[in-house]
């Protein structure tokens, strides 16, 4: 009657691979796809003027053009959202993806400031967007980078293979009909 049910003690190195799993899970599952979908909200609302500067540039340079390039960086968001939440296999590549994606575009968009035409003093609020940015791709690639278990491999399937093939077309035919406003802080 004098016993105790409590569990014994595990090492720290469980313990702490218990707590970057659970984050890397919540990073994975639910933090970056909200932050992709906080994306597609913010383009979708602002238009051309929150396509990057390097990205209207390269959209320009290649004879794209500025709305075209929007509409697939937007298709492109909704389907890391959605394969990012719906599949945990796809998750794990969707994070670092979006985290390169997120410190890239920064720097890119740091770069662009910086070499900006003209002498004039640049604003300080046009320096924060960007760092924020950067902070959250290396963010997340700090929580990605932690070491986790092996994952499972893979396994196909062609309804997994159909499901992907839907939340593409899906996610392209939202972007292509989507009323975006023009782009007007081109430079």
């Amino acid at each position: 009657m004098g016993r105790t049910l409590a569990r014994p003690p595990t090492p720290i190195h469980a313990t702490l691979l218990d707590t970057t799993t659970a984050m890397q899970g919540f990073v994975r599952r639910i933090a970056v796809p909200a932050l992709l979908l906080a994306c597609v909200g913010i383009e979708w609302s602002r238009g051309g003027d929150s396509l990057p500067t390097w990205m209207a540039n390269l959209s320009i340079k290649t004879g794209m053009g500025a709305d075209r390039a929007l509409r697939i960086l937007i298709a492109l968001e909704l389907c890391g959202a959605v394969l990012a939440f719906l599949s945990a296999r796809l998750s794990r590549p969707t994070a670092w993806i979006a985290g390169v994606g997120f410190a890239f575009s920064a720097l890119a968009e740091l770069s662009a400031i910086i070499n900006a035409p003209g002498k004039t003093a640049v604003a300080a609020g046009v320096w924060v967007a960007p760092l924020a940015w950067l902070a959250l791709g290396a963010g997340i690639l700090a929580v990605m980078s932690r070491p986790t278990p092996t994952p499972a491999p893979w396994r196909f399937s062609a309804w997994r293979l159909m499901g992907g093939i839907v939340v593409f077309a899906v996610a392209f035919g939202i972007a292509g009909r989507l009323d975006l406003s023009a782009r007007t802080n081109a430079q």
